[in-house]
């Protein structure tokens, strides 16, 4: 560096980089601490504008919920219909009323208002900032309010807007059609302004602005002062620190910097010695110089002695070459056999890799390496084979963008270029040249060098496209033999009531009629006493017919109870609760049952008693429990059934394992039932802490 040719000092150079140092910084101090205040000046301003706002809605809620309703209801007795007052009918008039009174009890600078497209009074009619956001708020639901600074008349302020109340159909009297509201509204604001408005829409904007002007120029003032007594400070420690530089490090330099050039040019000044100055470092370097100096004056003088020696261990050494020489003749006959050696190495591995490139070309699954991008490296035949892509075609192109559909290549990238070390079993589509799509499952690792950086990925695939299309054909089989189930048990149920049907109908009323007969002839046979065998005779065949009945009543009740079509699911699980509580009086059966009939679908109803009768069954023959409830619950969105019991349980595993045809047939019923009615089963039992059978149908 150099000012016209002459170098510059180095004391010139410190002296010039501190000064300007010391001026960046304060210059970046002035604008750090300007913007530093600005922002907390606007900070400032959104806290004012968040509490004028709290209390506009603190203020239109008492006056909507509490004020309005209960004068409304006060005056309703003797109120006029065409009647209207704004002073405390309208919500927008009092808060405009009430900011008037504060403004002229305290002024302050702040402007809020509540502001709306075609405002009955001109004080609330939206500029074209608030113009602006009611129309963005219709557009957008989410928009709730909005902050920014902006320019009125020349002058800064912190504008804040949020979306106004929503209007209900109680609103609708005053901002409805004219001719549903009141006749004094539509006199004093005329039937065009603030009518025919739709309460699905944003009509309304709370605005609030804060000047900032005022905080502005008090911050500039802040930064200047400021910034001017930091300078001078900086100004001060410059000049201090340049003259403590220059006493106690650029003088004593001088020193040493006039001694060297002496030496320079003439020896005779070797081994003269310098004051060390002041300073521990320049004292050091000081007594350094004067060591180096008489180190060279003794040097010199051995320089030509060791000249001398020189000769003589010349002689030496040229024997010392001999003897390394024949060193020399040994290690290489070493390295001769050191690199045979290597070379066998490299044989080996040459076969070795030969080997492995086998296994990759014969290889009957996908063989793929990628760079830590995504881009592909080699990949083996059999992949060439599958895509109809030759590796010369695509390598060093982005594996995703050729290989994958367009929505699967985002996803697909996070899955295979993530750090995790192993991917197994990953499934994927991919394109092939003539555009088909193969089903690949993948099994990706890291490659990654020794030490421990990522360089690719090396995955292999195997196509499972023909396994995918039997799954899926396994699918439709397993839905269509499903929904064959669920007919043919449609079809069961309306066999059951027509069988029912047939045995009341054909063999029912027969025996019932029989049984009449037998009961009359039986009396009139008892009227004669002679004939006393055939009045036994008679009696056992009315006993007969009675208990043929019993079995007629108990078959079509088992086939399908007539008073689940009489009088509904709720009548029928209490009927049924109490005929087995009358059979079996040594178990508690409960029922609550906290649905009516219409609240539970018709098409659940044979569903729900199926369920009900086996668990309940199973609970008397098995369980050996003294009670059983059975509850029916109707939430908002869904239908539970629960059957549980306090009995000795079971291991709900080996009853479903078992082999024999009777293994967990009523379980599996019971599960079928629910879902191919589209609900979802569960049942939980431990031994010794009883059973729990529990149904559920979203509605």
């Amino acid at each position: 560096m150099s000012l016209l040719g002459t170098p510059i000092k180095i004391s010139t150079r410190i002296f010039v980089s501190l000064g300007f140092v010391f001026a960046l910084a304060a210059v970046l101090t002035m604008i750090l601490v300007r913007d530093e205040l600005q922002r907390q000046a606007l900070s400032e301003a959104e806290d004012k504008a968040q509490i004028i706002l709290n209390n506009e809605a603190a203020l239109f809620d008492f006056f909507t919920h509490e004020l309005r309703p209960r004068l409304l209801k006060f005056t309703e007795p003797f109120r006029p219909a065409d009647y209207f007052d704004p002073t405390w009918m309208s919500a927008t008039y009092a808060l405009r009323e009430v900011e008037q009174r504060f403004k002229s009890i305290s002024s302050h600078p702040y402007l809020e208002k509540m502001a709306t497209i075609g405002a009955r009074n001109p004080a609330n009619e939206a500029d074209e900032y608030e113009r602006n956001f009611i129309v963005k708020l219709n557009a957008d639901p989410l928009l709730v309010k909005k902050t920014e600074v902006g320019m009125l008349d020349g002058q800064p302020y912190f504008i804040l807007l949020r979306r106004g109340w929503d209007m209900d159909e109680s609103c609708l009297m005053c901002h409805g059609d004219p001719q549903d509201a009141p006749v004094g509204m539509v006199k004093r604001y005329g039937s065009e302004a603030g009518f025919n408005r739709d309460i699905d829409k944003a009509h309304t904007a709370i605005s609030v602005r804060v000047p900032l002007n005022e905080p502005y120029a008090e911050a500039e003032d802040f930064s200047i002062r400021l910034s001017g007594l930091f300078l001078s400070i900086l100004a001060s420690l410059f000049l201090v620190q340049h003259l403590l530089q220059k006493r106690l490090l650029f003088n004593p330099l001088q020193k040493i910097r006039a001694k060297a050039l002496q030496i320079a040019a003439s020896d005779r000044h070797l081994g003269e010695r310098i004051d060390p100055p002041g300073g521990r470092e320049l004292s050091e370097l000081t007594e350094a110089f004067n060591i180096m100096s008489n180190g060279l004056k003794i040097r010199v003088s051995e320089r030509e002695a060791a000249e001398e020696a020189l000769q003589k261990a010349h002689s030496l050494l040229e024997k010392r070459v001999e003897r390394r020489t024949s060193e020399l003749s040994l290690a290489y006959e070493k390295l001769k056999l050191e690199i045979e050696e290597k070379n066998r190495v490299q044989e080996a591995l040459i076969d070795e890799r030969d080997f492995v490139e086998s296994l990759i070309n014969t290889a009957h699954a996908i063989i793929l390496v990628l760079d830590s991008e995504g881009r592909i490296v080699r990949f083996n035949p059999y992949l060439e084979e599958l895509s109809g892509y030759s590796l010369d075609e695509v390598r060093g192109k982005d594996w995703f963008d050729i290989f994958l559909l367009p929505s699967d290549r985002k996803r697909l990238r996070g899955v295979f270029l993530t750090p995790a070390k192993q991917v197994r079993g990953y499934v994927n589509r991919i394109l092939t040249k003539d555009g088909h799509e193969r089903q690949i499952e993948w099994h990706n690792e890291s490659l990654s060098r020794l030490d421990g950086n990522r360089v690719g990925i090396l995955s292999i695939g195997q196509d499972i496209t023909e396994r995918k299309k039997a799954e899926e054909a396994l699918k439709l089989s397993e839905a269509r033999l499903r929904a064959l189930y669920s007919q043919l048990l449609t079809t069961q149920e309306e066999e059951r009531r027509e069988i029912a049907k047939e045995v009341h109908d054909s063999i029912g009323s027969p025996l019932a009629g029989l049984k009449i007969g037998l009961e009359n002839v039986l009396i009139q046979t008892q009227k004669a006493p002679r004939k006393r065998t055939d009045s036994d005779s008679l009696r056992a065949l009315a006993d007969l017919a009675q208990h043929a009945m019993r079995e007629c009543r108990r078959i079509m009740t088992d086939l399908r109870p007539t008073v689940l079509d009489d009088y509904g699911i709720v009548a029928t699980i209490g009927w049924f609760c109490d005929r087995l509580q009358t059979v079996n009086p040594g178990i508690s059966i409960e029922n609550r049952i906290l649905v009516t009939e219409k609240e539970v679908p018709e098409s659940l109803r044979i569903v729900l008693f199926r369920i009900v009768q086996e668990a309940i069954n199973n609970a008397v023959r098995h369980s050996w429990a003294a009670t059983i409830t059975v509850s029916l619950v109707r939430y908002d969105d869904s239908l539970e059934l629960e059957v549980r019991d306090d009995g000795c349980g079971f291991d709900l595993k080996s009853v479903l394992g078992r082999k024999d045809p009777e293994g967990g047939i009523g379980i599996s019923n019971m599960m079928e039932r629910t879902e191919l009615s589209g609900g979802t089963f569960r049942i939980e039992s431990k031994q010794a802490e009883g059973t729990t059978v529990s149904a559920r149908w979203a509605l």
